[in-house]
């Protein structure tokens, strides 16, 4: 049996990795700290590592957002060994939320060094306190969750919390603790073994492995790598579909300079480059169009062709610049003053007539059209009638030339006036103005429209863009509206506002026709063969720049596509697994001693593991695993798990639990949760055994609820002289969790169960009746039947001298001398004892007058006292006398 389970070594596996892991990647550190905290990584957990991972990236289309790390640090383990004192626990008091039990519990583990014991049926507790010693000492395997109390009316979700009480060396700690916050790293000195530890150390992959503590954290992060690989490669994988899919539809000449660059295509390529190639302005695209009809036609006879072309778009240029011209804002203000000046003379003109001619003339006396018969008059007068003679000619024996008869004196008159009206200046300059608005709007009628031209010249300008074609149809448009509504004006003599023109097109058509001089040029030469070799070059290198124009902006996406592959195979070195791999074995080598492996071989047999040869060999583990597996010696393959039974895996684990321990060089405390397997009696003896041992040397305590296991543990205590710390759990006011000192009361000495009763017996005394009440009358009956079972502990103890008792895992053989002496008194006062109470307990139903008073309860009480004394008298005289009666 292991007196000293304590290796001196000058570091632990897991502040090697700390050491290691500050110049590895980011996402593994936080990863390191991850499995050193809850042993394993989830699906949630490699999603956020694989975040961290891609954060730094690039490429927004595989960059994560930015992800707020947690490597793991110094805090997150224990300390080296030799950097801190051993550390044990004192309390664990004012408890929050933890299960049912009562807010503010706690619980004393003692002062340090030596056996504490903490007892409880099922329910009572235990757990609750064990599991905060398992958050926050971090036992091994994932720990346990802390949930409040279920049944509560009100659902509470605050976390668990406690004031934790420790000792590091002889300094007394109080730290605030809480479910889910790092606890203080000095607890972590405090190693725990539980039924979920125990499955731990012997379960893992590979058949009953069993891996030192701390060497398992880069298996896990090897592991770790291996799946953000896959998750990386299919991610790959599915850039590649994407790009295969782009690029399916692909056509383009490879000879040219856009395919060379297109087939050459990588993460490396030059945005710019793609730019400069993808660059197809309009006069390339003309030249393009160009050397299209070229090619594929009489190169001569599409001259000719091209050349009417452009005679027909001269002609309509010209057209455009007329009415251009003829229709500028300038223009049409001269026009609009000559509509004003003729207006305004003839309104000058006739009121001069009508201040000339009365209401005796005729209507329309010195209108227009009388003007106009006037002069015909005055023509036909100095051509015909009076050549010699002024018009009118007036004398006597004149005749009116429109008439023919002889004028009198008022109609010699009348002419005479007539002809002074026409004279007139206001006349002559409104005839003037009328004559200059004629011209003008004759001007007018012989500008030809737009529109009908523009249809004739339409196929001749298919090479304008859209844009072009619209700003041309646009000012035909305008230009037509202008001139109708010009003529308009004139014609109806008034001035109506028009309508704007854009600038003049002139530009974009001549563009046109250089264009054209262009193609033509190049149809002619390409008669030539030679030259025509050269324009075929062309054409293909024009065709493959308007090819890569039009889809520039999904080449730019295939090169995003290629980048994030670029960047993803990039990330993928962080994940190669070989530097792990080293480093675990190293590990290995530094850690895994043949004194370890002997040490487990030792652990076994003080634990008495006889049923099974069981040992620790090197198992061959995948990347960065080095394992020792728990082998069964001459059973081939067969695994532990399928062999042993659940009691000995127990023993398994917990020889692999102590043998751990030889990793630290300090002698922190250790805590088990029902180390022991209530399927198990063969081995709770040697276990009890081992952990009493091991109490001599660090703080040691056991949460057990099995009562054999109690006792054996408080025989072995008084083997070694040591006086264990033992509380028992039991329910309070309706909830688990309050403590009492001692032992339960099954487990007690008679004379403690004696001094037990009295205090009772002072308390009922208090608080009783004359006349008893019903909770008199029950306080008598379970005192009576708590002393009941203590004289049944006298029987077994004190008269048969521990002979055989109930829940204890022996019978002592050797102590059947101690029944040499019993006298018939003894059996006699036990018999009576024993009847009395028999009549009174909650078995039977006696009336309430045959219910003891306390004064007699205190006598019955005294009387067992006085047995227990009196057997004890007696045992001591015969040992004093060599066992002889």
């Amino acid at each position: 049996m292991t007196a000293n389970i304590s290796n001196q070594i000058e570091t632990t596996v897991l502040h090697e990795i700390l050491s290691w892991s500050i110049n590895r990647p980011e996402w593994q550190r936080d990863a390191l700290r991850r499995i050193v905290e809850t042993g394993s990584l989830t699906d949630v957990d490699l999603l956020a590592l694989e975040g961290i991972s891609r954060s730094k990236l690039k490429i927004d289309s595989v960059k994560s957002a930015s992800i707020t790390t947690d490597p793991l640090r110094a805090e997150h383990l224990p300390p080296t060994p030799g950097a801190a004192a051993s550390v044990s626990l004192v309390s664990i008091g004012d408890l929050q939320h933890v299960n049912r039990l009562p807010q503010g519990s706690t619980i004393p583990f003692g002062n340090g060094i030596g056996l504490t014991i903490i007892y409880g049926e099922n329910g009572a507790g235990k757990s609750s306190y064990a599991r905060v010693i398992k958050r926050a000492c971090r036992a091994r395997g994932v720990p346990p969750n802390i949930r409040s109390n279920v049944f509560s009316p009100s659902i509470i979700t605050k976390p668990a919390s406690a004031k934790i009480v420790f000792k590091t060396g002889t300094t007394e700690v109080s730290v605030a603790w809480s479910s889910g916050a790092i606890a203080d790293p000095r607890l972590a000195n405090i190693f725990v073994f539980d039924s979920f530890s125990a499955e731990h150390y012997v379960s893992v992959d590979n058949a009953a492995a069993f891996t030192p503590y701390g060497l398992d954290v880069l298996p896990t992060l090897s592991k770790a790598c291996d799946a953000l690989a896959e998750r990386l490669k299919f991610d790959v994988a599915k850039w590649r579909t994407a790009i295969n899919g782009a690029s399916a539809s692909w056509e383009y000449d490879s000879t040219t300079e856009v395919g060379k660059c297109i087939q050459k295509l990588s993460a490396t390529t030059q945005v710019a480059d793609i730019n400069v190639l993808a660059g197809f302005d309009q006069k390339q695209a003309q030249q393009l169009v160009n050397l299209r009809e070229v090619l594929k036609a009489d190169p001569l006879q599409k001259a000719k062709e091209t050349r009417a072309a452009i005679s027909r778009i001269e002609l309509y240029v010209k057209r455009v610049s007329v009415i251009a011209n003829d229709l500028a804002d300038d223009k049409v203000e001269v026009i609009r003053k000559q509509l004003e000046d003729a207006i305004m003379t003839e309104s000058t003109a006739k009121a001069f007539a009508l201040s000339q001619f009365d209401t005796s003339f005729l209507a329309g006396t010195g209108s227009e059209l009388w003007r106009a018969m006037w002069d015909a008059a005055r023509t036909y007068s100095n051509s015909e009638a009076y050549p010699d003679q002024d018009f009118p000619v007036v004398m006597d024996d004149a005749r009116c030339v429109l008439c023919q008869q002889e004028l009198n004196d008022d109609g010699g008159k009348k002419l005479s006036r007539f002809d002074a009206f026409c004279k007139d200046m206001s006349q002559q300059v409104s005839l003037t103005a009328e004559q200059t608005l004629s011209t003008t709007l004759t001007n007018l009628n012989a500008i030809i429209p737009l529109a009908p031209e523009l249809d004739k010249v339409d196929a001749d300008l298919a090479v304008l863009t859209a844009e072009q074609r619209t700003l041309l149809s646009e000012f035909t448009t305008k230009a037509d509206a202008r001139l109708e509504q010009l003529k308009k004006n004139l014609l109806n003599r008034h001035w109506a506002t028009l309508t704007g023109i854009p600038i003049s097109p002139e530009t974009i058509i001549r563009s046109v026709i250089t264009n054209l001089e262009d193609r033509a040029k190049t149809e002619e030469s390409a008669h030539n063969p030679g030259i025509r070799k050269n324009l075929e070059v062309e054409f293909r290198e024009l065709d493959a720049r308007e090819w890569l124009a039009g889809i520039k902006d999904d080449i730019l996406a295939q090169l995003e596509r290629l980048k994030a592959i670029a960047e993803l195979e990039g990330c993928e070195k962080n994940l190669k697994t070989a530097p792990i791999t080293a480093k675990s074995t190293e590990l290995t080598q530094q850690f895994v001693t043949k004194a370890f492996q002997e040490r487990f071989k030792d652990e076994l047999k003080a634990l008495g593991l006889k049923t099974l040869d069981v040992e620790l060999e090197s198992v061959q583990g995948k990347k960065a695993e080095t394992k020792f597996g728990l082998r069964l010696v001459s059973a081939g393959s067969s695994k532990v798990m399928d062999i042993a039974s659940e009691g000995e895996q127990r023993c398994i684990a917990l020889a692999a639990f102590l043998s751990e321990l030889s990793q630290a060089s300090h002698q922190s405390a250790l805590v088990f949760d029902d180390p022991v397997s209530s399927l198990d009696h063969w081995h709770r003896e040697r276990i009890a055994d081992r952990l009493v041992v091991e109490a001599k040397q660090r703080q040691v305590i056991v949460f057990t609820h099995d009562v054999v296991f109690l006792n054996d543990l408080l025989a072995f205590a008084e083997k070694t002289m040591m006086t264990p710390n033992v509380l028992t759990l039991e329910w309070n006011d309706g909830a688990p969790g309050r403590y009492v000192e001692g032992l339960p009361w099954d487990s007690k000495k008679p004379l403690d169960c004696l001094t037990e009763l009295e205090k009772s017996q002072a308390i009922i005394s208090a608080k009783w009746n004359p006349q008893p009440n019903g909770a008199n009358i029950e306080a008598m009956r379970h005192g009576y039947s708590r002393l009941r079972s203590t004289l049944e502990r006298v029987v077994e103890v004190e008269l048969l001298d521990g002979i055989v008792c109930r829940f204890e895992s022996q019978i002592n053989a050797g102590r059947v001398k101690s029944l040499i002496g019993i006298t018939q008194a003894e059996c006699d006062e036990v018999k009576r004892l024993l009847n009395k109470c028999h009549q009174i307990t909650d078995a039977h139903a006696p009336s309430t007058s045959a219910i003891p008073d306390p004064t007699e309860f205190m006598q019955d009480i005294t009387n067992a006292r006085q047995l227990v004394a009196d057997i004890k008298k007696r045992k001591k005289q015969n040992q004093a006398v060599g066992g002889k009666p």
